[in-house]
């Protein structure tokens, strides 16, 4: 059950993060760094919350 939550948050932390630099590479490339990273962000935190719901849900079909 531990390894199941700390894989979870390991996989929450990258998608974020992900998210972020992709953004902050298309704001380097579009001359909008803070645009960039702040649509990566929001971009991020909605992949993240999908993400939870997706896994929840799962778990909870298997319970």
């Amino acid at each position: 059950m531990e390894t199941e939550k700390r894989n979870t948050l390991i996989n929450n932390s990258t998608l974020f993060i992900g998210c972020m630099f992709i953004g902050l590479g298309l704001g380097f490339i579009f001359n909008a760094v803070t645009a960039g990273v702040l649509i990566g962000m929001g971009v991020g935190f909605i992949a993240r919350s999908v993400y939870n719901h997706k896994v929840y849900n799962q778990k909870s079909d298997q319970s």
